[in-house]
């Protein structure tokens, strides 16, 4: 899956990868892709602004 989405997305831009569980970062990490981990309060949506910008 992983793959899949690094063929379609990956023009000349980066992906940033957003998941509620770290083990599952491991492909996206292996790819060169930004990860950031989402939490119940809502928080990690404020460091997806910062790093849009």
């Amino acid at each position: 899956m992983f793959q899949s989405v690094q063929e379609k997305l990956l023009r000349n831009g980066s992906i940033l990868y957003v998941d509620d569980q770290q083990k599952n970062f491991a492909p996206a990490i292996a790819l060169g892709w930004r990860t950031l981990l989402s939490d119940e309060t809502g928080d990690w949506m404020t460091r997806v602004e910062e790093l849009l910008l």
